[in-house]
């Protein structure tokens, strides 16, 4: 904890953070002990969202709330234009709500009678990527067509500056979310 640093190491420059803590747990385990999930109080209520019931649920989340955390895992790669979205938490310190887009990018596949998970991987990169496809009804948007169901949900409340969104390098969030999600 950073109690247990403070007491330690006084005030420090944020920037050794990272160094002390591994020093740290290297000369005392015993200071970083490992979470329980089980123990945790309030206990985790995590939602993961795989189709449009659990987005329903997302926007009651929304509804209920004036303040969440916002969070985007995307593969990892060096190249920031290499990484796609995988997943966009949402959540406060009572529920949890997790958006797989793989989930998503699946059903998709599915529906078009494509239902293997690298044909999903494949839809999954080509719709974050904006790519076109004509179809009977003319050109449409992988993106619109794979995720507009997430999009139109989570973009009025991102856009908003009702919602007080808390994020952990916030830049990097916004960054995937405009370049892979439009928003």
């Amino acid at each position: 904890s950073f109690t247990g640093l403070n007491n330690h190491c006084g005030n420090f420059p944020l920037a050794l953070l990272p160094h002390l803590c591994y020093n740290l747990y290297m000369m005392n385990p015993a200071l970083f002990p490992t979470l329980d999930v089980k123990a945790m109080n309030p206990p985790m209520k995590v939602t993961l969202i795989r189709d449009t019931e659990g987005l329903a649920s997302l926007r009651d989340f929304f509804n209920r709330v004036t303040e969440f955390g916002f969070d985007v895992e995307t593969n990892v790669v060096s190249d920031l234009y290499l990484r796609y979205v995988r997943t966009i938490q949402f959540g406060t310190q009572h529920e949890q709500y997790v958006i797989d887009l793989t989930a998503f990018a699946q059903r998709f596949a599915d529906n078009t009678g494509n239902p293997s998970p690298e044909d999903a991987v494949c839809l999954l990169k080509a719709a974050q990527e904006n790519k076109v496809c004509s179809g009977a009804t003319g050109d449409v948007s992988l993106r619109d067509a794979v995720f507009g169901e997430i999009i139109n949900t989570i973009r009025p409340v991102l856009d908003s500056h009702t919602w007080l969104k808390l994020a952990q390098n916030g830049q990097f969030e916004y960054e995937m979310m405009k370049l892979r999600l439009g928003i």
